[in-house]
């Protein structure tokens, strides 16, 4: 769009934007123009398979634009439609983290006595640099500090704002987090005072009740303390949002039971806890820490469902066939006693294990078998089997450095954990949407345009002689089952990183706001879905335990959630908090990566991605890391030759070799950290071998 076209506007602003004339439309670029856009990729969680959406292809979206015209030539296919904005509805504005532009610095410092205007580099590239005025450019040179914006004049090439606080040097781990959550607009203060008045007087002495007798709702609890019921997560979780357990019944079917952490007996509806958890959103998980929705009494100890003490829950629970057919399903408050908390390994172990022949163990196996049931059944109704380039940094447990970075491996019993989280939700999102049709909390994932797929499709046909077919999800799936190339085991995982690109993302909506059509989950394959079973992280989940409450007639439902309007509100927000959090932590796997690889250069095994005239795009799936390698950097600019239509870029290199690189290549790349000098980011650099 251009600078001049943004007219003084923000990333995030809400605009109105005048489409230019036909004659003011431009040819896409063939060039690699902006580096950051590589890092922005969206991550979903995974109970949604990382269903991301992507930025839209420029080509795509041109010939989206003249189908509308009515005219379809292959010349008008190649122009991107432009425009300007001409209004500012509402801005974004928050606090934002930089850094004294060097030369501004310099400039500034002819009289230390007075304030001077200087430019912050803003850490997000996209924005424009702020003019502020301070005495102290010079001490806060080198340092990362957050401001404020007041006003931008429609005379100023540069906004106009304030200097607020100093984080601390750059590349200090403790200021890069801060700066980290900041521009994520992450919330990481303590607690207030308010919202701790609200956790029970007994601290961390709470135990559930002798008397079950002792109140109503403590008597319409079922007792399922006698259950063999455990966790499995991830290594070293603490915040335990559920457990299961599963037993054979006389009948030959399956007693199977899903038990969350019933955070609504603590947090109650429209309390200053419940109101900082709405604000909040969501639990965000970076490399070395967690940043809670709800405060650590509650998150680690009174609601997780940690092994060997007692805990009220909310459970759901099925009679289940040999095939996984549901026979019926159940929904109550319960107590529970875990009695174990598997690792995902660790249970993977046990149940390998054929000496363990115990009723928990048996128990294990017996959901073992019946998840891969439930998931062949999605997968058959179309379920997408997505992918992502995940990485895990391991930390030194004393000195809390990044030691080494690895791929996540997935595990049977990670599947199996999922496939009955899964079927809670869907159970749930139905039967809250039974008893309140205008405002149940649900979650949707609406299918992706077919111009979406259309560049991924054209590299897939011209280097594979492959495509995806996007008739419905189940076509999607299977085309990609068929995306395979015998010589790379590797090439199916990165067509499905790519595919994921293309997806469109997954929200959270009440359900007034659509008709029934539009409920359905693509990615799952299902008609109707909601998130039940992680209430200690996301605000969602209280929101349908207390839907779901009410619809047993547990208690009664608050009016906040009754609301039509209110609950706009709430999905507005955690919609905005959950990408908030996806990105944060992608920016925080990142950072440490970047500390790995500091002064590390090593050798890996790459795949390109993106071919443009100037470069290459690169990903590294040991890192989860993508860059562009300029042309200049791969030899001579002046030999190169740049096959559009082929996805190749032909060039000469320093040693006066001829090569070619082409999309979906293997190349071998040396992968380094190096440091922005604008932004004071670490980014990977990486050399072709």
């Amino acid at each position: 769009m251009g600078r001049e076209n943004l007219n003084r506007a923000f990333n995030g602003d809400n605009v109105v934007v005048e489409l230019l004339p036909k004659d003011k439309w431009k040819r896409p670029s063939t060039e690699y123009l902006d580096e950051e856009v590589i890092s922005k990729t969206q991550f979903g969680d995974n109970e949604d398979e990382n269903l991301v959406i992507s930025d839209q292809d420029r080509r795509a979206l041109a010939k989206e634009a003249v189908k509308v015209q009515g005219k379809n030539t292959s010349e008008e296919e190649k122009t991107v439609p432009t425009g300007r904005v001409v209004g500012i509805i509402k801005r974004s504005w928050r606090m934002y983290v930089g850094q004294i532009a060097q030369n501004s610095a310099t400039q500034t410092q002819i009289s230390t006595n007075s304030a001077k205007n200087c430019l912050v580099l803003l850490m997000d590239r996209s924005l424009p640099k702020v003019r502020i005025r301070t005495r102290r450019a010079k001490e806060l040179t080198g340092k990362r500090i957050v401001v404020c914006i007041d006003s931008w004049p429609s005379t100023s090439k540069y906004p106009e704002g304030h200097f607020v606080n100093v984080l601390g040097e750059i590349e200090d781990k403790d200021a890069e987090q801060q700066a980290l959550l900041l521009e994520h607009d992450v919330e990481y203060r303590p607690f207030s005072k308010n919202v701790l008045d609200c956790l029970p007087k007994e601290g961390h002495d709470w135990k559930v009740p002798e008397d079950l007798n002792a109140d109503e709702q403590i008597r319409q609890r079922r007792d399922l303390r006698d259950k063999l019921i455990c966790s499995i997560d991830p290594p070293g979780c603490v915040d335990i949002d559920d457990a299961l357990h599963a037993q054979k019944l006389p009948n030959g079917n399956y007693e199977v039971g899903v038990h969350i952490a019933d955070v609504t007996h603590f947090v109650k509806a429209g309390t200053a806890l419940d109101q900082e958890g709405a604000s909040r959103g969501t639990s965000v998980y970076l490399v070395d820490k967690r940043i809670d929705m709800l405060p650590m009494l509650l998150g680690t100890d009174l609601c997780s469902l940690k092994p060997y003490v007692e805990r009220f829950a909310f459970s759901v629970i099925w009679e289940l066939d040999e095939n996984a057919n549901i026979i019926n399903v159940d929904y109550f408050k319960s107590i529970i006693k875990s009695r174990e908390a598997f690792a995902y390994e660790q249970a993977q172990i046990r149940i390998d294990d054929k000496s363990m022949q115990d009723d928990l163990t048996q128990g294990m196996r017996h959901l073992l078998m019946l998840s891969k049931k439930l998931k062949q059944k999605r997968l058959d109704a179309g379920a997408l089997n997505l992918a992502s380039p995940e990485v895990k940094v391991h930390m030194d447990s004393e000195t809390s450095d990044p030691g080494e970075v690895e791929i996540k491996k997935l595990l049977d019993t990670n599947s199996l954990v999922e496939e009955f989280m899964l079927l809670a939700n869907i159970s749930v999102a139905r039967k809250i949407y039974d008893a309140y049709p205008q405002v149940a909390m649900l979650r949707r994932h609406a299918a992706p345009p077919s111009t979406n797929f259309e560049v991924l499709n054209d590299m897939l046909r011209v280097k594979k002689d492959l495509s995806i077919s996007l008739e419905n999800s189940k076509a999607l799936a299977d085309s990609l089952d068929r995306c395979i190339d015998p010589q790379d085991p590797y090439f199916n995982t990165l067509v499905r990183i790519m595919s994921t690109r293309c997806m469109m993302a997954a929200e959270y909506f009440a359900s007034g706001n659509f008709s029934y059509e539009d409920f359905r989950h693509y990615g799952l394959a299902v008609d109707i879905y909601t998130h039940f079973t992680s209430p200690i992280r996301r605000y969602c989940d209280v929101v349908a335990h207390r839907q779901l409450a009410g619809a047993i007639g547990y208690e009664p439902l608050s009016p906040i959630h009754r609301d039509k309007d209110k609950m706009d509100l709430v999905v507005k927000n955690i919609n905005k908090r959950h990408r908030n959090a996806q990105f944060a932590g992608r920016a925080s796997i990142e950072y440490y990566v970047g500390q790995v690889m500091k002064n590390n250069e090593s050798a890996h095994e790459g795949y390109v991605i993106k071919v443009f005239s100037n470069g290459i795009v690169v990903l590294v799936p040991k890192f989860g890391v993508e860059s562009l390698i300029k042309l200049e950097s791969l030899g001579d600019a002046n030999t190169a030759k740049f096959y559009e239509d082929l996805y190749k870029l032909s060039f000469t290199n320093s040693a006066g070799i001829h090569r070619e690189v082409s999309v979906f290549d293997k190349v071998d790349v040396f992968v380094k950290s190096v440091q922005d000098p604008a932004t004071g980011k670490r980014k990977a650099q990486l050399v072709l071998k």
